[in-house]
């Protein structure tokens, strides 16, 4: 996903996967790379996973990037921090697929974790090896 992402001319380039320090921050991951879903699933849950060290409290911000599925049109865009509390290893976050009648091929989106800007709120945290997911939009009309 980092390469069709880094390779995308309107994509912001992200760079190289970042290596994983678990001994010394708490690494946030999406639950899998992607997944498929129908048209008219409405809304389903993402999970988010937290592993490395659980001492402390963090928080990461979750937005959604079109790809050949478009914000407002096949899906209800996203821009959320999620906190995970002292402990916390899972967290969900609902994403909801607009259903219309009209046929199209099946669509992706990405939803894309990201360190929030605050350098004392990226203290401890960083992103884990599946911080971008691909939603594919399986049409059904």
């Amino acid at each position: 996903v980092y390469n069709a992402m880094n390779e995308h001319p309107e994509a912001p380039t992200l760079g190289e996967v970042p290596k994983v320090k678990p001994n010394l921050n708490a690494i946030m991951d999406f639950h899998a790379a992607s997944c498929a879903v129908m048209e008219d699933i409405g809304k389903f849950e993402v999970l988010l996973c937290r592993s490395g060290r659980l001492d402390s409290r963090v928080s990461v911000r979750v937005e959604t990037i079109d790809g050949t599925a478009t914000e407002d049109q096949d899906y209800v865009p996203i821009n959320e921090i999620i906190t995970f509390e002292e402990g916390e290893t899972e967290k969900s976050i609902q994403v909801e697929i607009i259903n219309d009648n009209q046929w199209e091929p099946d669509e992706e989106f990405y939803l894309k974790m990201s360190l929030l800007l605050d350098s004392e709120q990226r203290e401890g945290v960083q992103l884990g090896r599946i911080s971008i997911m691909e939603i594919t939009i399986l049409n059904d009309d």
